[in-house]
């Protein structure tokens, strides 16, 4: 379906950028809040995530339903009402079928990098060094850079990765999980998976355990679904109890520079933390 014209022009003509979508909902998020983007996003971390997707992906499903009937009722010339049979009809409907599917799918990998931007947003704002999948796309060929498949973010570059990967940390975004969890186990490094996923098995949490992988999600969803599970993590944690630490082992070892460190205070109000 991907190669299908008529799909074609619709994504590209249609499809909301989902980055700009993450943008705009942090916007209104931190607007609903009274607050600063800059200020917002540093002091609400978890708060930023879950409010962020839950304007971004009602603003994508709106846009892409309004545009999608229409261009539906234009392209296939479908009354979706009509039920009287017709083989002609029926060609049309499976075409339709095989359009909405492709677009489904499409949905869910948008949904997912709209939390990649969001959490790129906030680490950025924090001042923690990282580097993002695309950033080594243009940097590394897909076949000569030794993690398959590439991760969203990896702590704190992949220079680093290359000489030491056991010191370094990497973070998978995925909006559920399923079984797709398996997906970001890296042998030797430590793995965290930030999801907003509130149907995840306590059996599921234990085997991502068991192979070394670290669930990560906002603070409220783990007060309310993962809340005796040692294994789930807040997404303050992973800045606060997993990251920070890792700055100063880094800056210690000149593998970053120490200014980083004190912009990350600054940013967070750190006083209180020994970096």
């Amino acid at each position: 379906m991907k190669n299908n014209p008529v799909y074609r022009r619709f994504i590209n003509h249609v499809i909301p950028n989902t980055a700009s979508l993450a943008r705009e909902a942090i916007k209104i998020a931190a607007s609903l809040d009274g607050q600063p983007v800059c200020e917002y996003i540093k002091k609400n971390p978890s708060k930023c995530i879950e409010k962020a997707m839950e304007f971004g992906s009602i603003r994508y499903k709106k846009l892409v339903r309004d545009a999608g009937v229409k261009f539906s009722e234009e392209e296939y010339q479908i009354d979706l009402y009509d039920t009287l049979p017709s083989e002609n009809k029926y060609a049309k409907w499976d075409a339709m079928w095989n359009f909405t599917e492709s677009l489904r799918q499409k949905g869910m990998s948008d949904c997912g990098r709209m939390l990649e931007t969001i959490v790129d947003h906030i680490l950025f704002a924090v001042g923690i060094p990282f580097e993002t999948q695309a950033f080594r796309k243009k940097v590394f060929k897909s076949s000569n850079f030794p993690i398959s498949p590439n991760p969203d973010f990896l702590f704190p570059s992949a220079k680093h990765f290359l000489s030491d990967p056991k010191d370094c940390i990497i973070l998978e975004c995925k909006t559920t999980l399923k079984d797709r969890w398996s997906q970001v186990i890296k042998k030797g490094t430590k793995v965290f998976l930030l999801t907003i996923d509130e149907m995840v098995s306590i059996g599921g949490v234990n085997i991502q355990e068991l192979n070394g992988v670290t669930m990560v999600v906002p603070k409220n969803l783990k007060n309310r679904k993962y809340r005796d599970l040692e294994n789930v993590i807040t997404f303050e944690d992973f800045l606060y109890n997993v990251l920070i630490p890792s700055l100063n082992r880094w800056a210690s070892q000149d593998i970053i520079p120490h200014y980083k460190i004190k912009k990350v205070r600054e940013h967070l109000a750190l006083e209180m933390v020994q970096l």
